[in-house]
Order: C-alpha cells, then structure tokens, then sequence
C-alpha cells in the first residue's frame, strides 16, 4: 500500500505486531523510504497497552524538521519515553500538537515544547487525570522564553504550588517526649488555631517553637516563590498575542497521595487574581514582606490582567475562571469587565458563569457580569450544557 502510495502527506499509525521495539524499527525504516512527504502522523485507535509509544521511532527515524501535525487517541508520556526529544526533533516545523485523551504527560516536555517549538500554532493536551499531564509553574526557568508565539489554540492544566520537596520544612531533632495536661494541649491548639485565624487571642498563650518558626518562615518563602512564578506565568502567556483559543486549568496535588484531587474538577479552582485589574502598575512587581505586597498593606489590590491585554484576537477564555470562585468573586468587578471588554473585541465565548446560571437555584448573576451580558450579547458566559444533561 505504501508503495503505490509514496505522495502521501497524512497516515494513522496501525499498531504494530508484537511488543518490541524492533519490530516497530522495521516498520518505521519502511515509513521512512516509502513515505518521503510525510507531514503528519496520528492514532486515532486507543491502544492502553502500547502508551503511543509505536509512533516515536516513526518520528525519529523519518527526516528531521519535516513533520508538521502529531495527535494521539491516548498517550502516556512516561518517565522512560522520549516524547521531548522526539517533537524538538521537529521544532522548526511542528504546528499543531493534538492529545485530548491523554493519561500522562510531564510538565517538563510541556515546558521543552513552548521553549522551543517556533512553527507551533495548536497544542492541546487534556485528559480525565489533571494532576498527571499539569504543567508545574515550579518548573519554568526565569531566565526562559516561550518561542511559540504563533500559538493560536492553547489547552493546558497548571499547577501553581510548590513541588513535594518544597512542602515540607526539615524535621527538627527528636526532643524529649513531654506529658502535657489536657488544659496545656487546648490551650496551645486554641493559639494556634486563632493566629491562623486572625482571632486576636494573644500569642502568650503559646510561643512556637523553633520547628513552627521555620514552617512559618518557608510558608512565606513558598507564597513569595509561587507569586513569582505566577507573574513570569501570566508575562508569558500575554506575549502569545496571536492567541484565539486559551483553555486554562487549574489542579494541584500528588496522585500517588492525594487521589481525591484526580477527582475534582478544573471548575473548582481559579487562575490565581488573572482576572483582576492593579489598582496601579506598580502592584505586580512591589516587594512582599511577611507574604503580602507594599500594596496589599496599603489597601491596594493586585491583579494581572493586564498582561493579558494584548491578546487582541481572543475568541474563547475557558478553564478555571468561574465567578463562583471566592478568588474570582472577590477580586473581579466593574474594571475587569470593561477592561476585558474593550481589549478583546472577538470574545464569543468566557467561562464565567456555570452552565445552570439560568435555573440553578440561589444563584444570583453579579450586576457588573450582567453589564458584560448587556454590552455583549453575541458573547457567551458559560459553556452551553450537551443535550444529555439538559
């Protein structure tokens, strides 16, 4: 077949007899001299045995820097697979990059993509299981640039918080165990407990020790990392001015520890202040003391979507930006909707609103969204629910 059809530009992969990778080497030198214009590949079947891996020696061993479009049914991008190296492979012409069912992904070959692939206009990576294919911000290098500024369709899952190793604060030394009254023990849980929450109990009661003093000095540390990383974040994303489509989600979490977080939906989290306005420029670079911005102290608010503002092309805004968010609640008013309606004038479509707004009871739509709703009656709020659950 491939004989009588060496013009052809677009294959999906069959799955490849037998499980070793020679068999599939064969097959890809014979991809490689009988299908001299190639430009992309795909597997549309589900193969839960085989992970994609069929099409990587197909990738490598076909010319380099000719492939233009790549797309798996499923795909687990393991920790032993060579998914990076096999795309920067095809850097220069790769355009569009389609796994919409993927089972896992590593937020370092995310990162390599967008740093490298200069041709790309579409990636889209999603799967049931977030926290297995999320793009950690802990792993964007300050000093990196994101080289796809082509991008027009943008898909991604992205955790924010610090990696496992930088949770946990080291152990102080074994102390003695001590024998404390009941009274000592609430007493202490009743100090901690109002210093987080603000009570006004006097710290007296209970003197942290050491160990709690560190916590609190790498819980601010953590909190200053993470703003960081939001901002470098945000800057990136606001130079993707090209932009029609940006899905973004939220997750965090360990699978391996946490397996509740595999089940909660990208609804229930928000882009941290991405949808609310600085009440002046100087807001998202001021310097944090004890967690919190010069700004924040003096009642002032911060916000990033400004950065946001060049996105002049924007379409679509879905992801975890819903109004019933305490952090999009709060911080998104009057400013960020006129701001958003002015800077991006193709919006048809931003995922404030759950898809029930209308008949879901108690809930009430904000009177600035409602202003949105009125400037903007082409432009949908929420994303409209499939016919099988109306």
């Amino acid at each position: 077949m491939l004989k009588l059809c060496s013009n052809i530009e677009a294959l999906d992969v069959p799955l490849v007899t037998g499980d070793t990778l020679e068999n599939v080497g064969v097959v890809a030198k014979v991809f490689k001299d009988l299908c001299p214009r190639i430009q992309e590949l795909s597997v549309e079947l589900i193969h839960f045995d085989h992970h994609g891996l069929n099409i990587l020696p197909i990738m490598e061993e076909i010319e380099p820097h000719t492939l233009q479009r790549w797309s798996m049914g499923w795909y687990s991008d393991s920790w032993k697979s060579r998914t990076l190296e096999v795309i920067q492979r095809h850097s220069e012409t790769m355009r569009e990059i389609r796994f919409p069912r993927t089972y896992s992904f590593k937020s370092s070959t995310i990162q390599g993509i967008l740093t490298t692939c200069r041709a790309l206009e579409h990636l889209g990576i999603g799967g049931d299981l977030a926290v297995r294919l999320k793009l950690w911000l802990d792993d964007i290098e300050p000093n990196t640039t994101w080289v796809s500024t082509r991008l027009r369709y943008l898909k991604l899952t992205v955790d924010w918080n610090d990696k496992q190793d930088k949770l946990n604060p080291p152990k102080p030394k074994q102390e003695p165990t001590v024998c404390m009254s009941l009274g000592l023990i609430n007493d202490k849980m009743n100090a901690i407990l109002a210093s987080r929450m603000r009570l006004g109990i006097p710290s007296e009661q209970a003197k942290p020790d050491g160990h709690e003093e560190l916590a609190g000095v790498m819980a601010r540390e953590a909190n200053e990392r993470r703003r960081t990383r939001l901002i470098l974040f945000y800057k990136q994303l606001g130079n993707l001015t090209n932009l029609e489509v940006l899905d973004l989600r939220g997750t965090s979490g360990f699978p391996e520890e946490e397996p509740s977080n595999e089940l909660r939906p990208y609804t229930e989290y928000a882009l941290p202040r991405l949808l609310s306005l600085a009440d002046d420029d100087e807001a998202t670079t001021a310097p944090r003391e004890q967690g919190r911005t010069k700004q924040e102290r003096r009642g002032k608010k911060v916000g990033y979507l400004s950065e946001l503002g060049g996105l002049a092309k924007l379409r679509e805004l879905r992801g975890s930006f819903r109004i019933d968010r305490h952090i999009v609640k709060t911080y998104m008013g009057q400013r960020e909707v006129e701001f958003m309606h002015q800077r991006w004038p193709e919006l048809r479509l931003i995922e404030l609103l759950p898809p029930d707004y209308e008949t879901r009871e108690g809930f009430v739509v904000p009177s600035h969204i409602r202003w949105f709703m009125e400037q903007r009656p082409f432009t949908k709020m929420a994303i409209p629910l499939p016919p099988a659950a109306r």
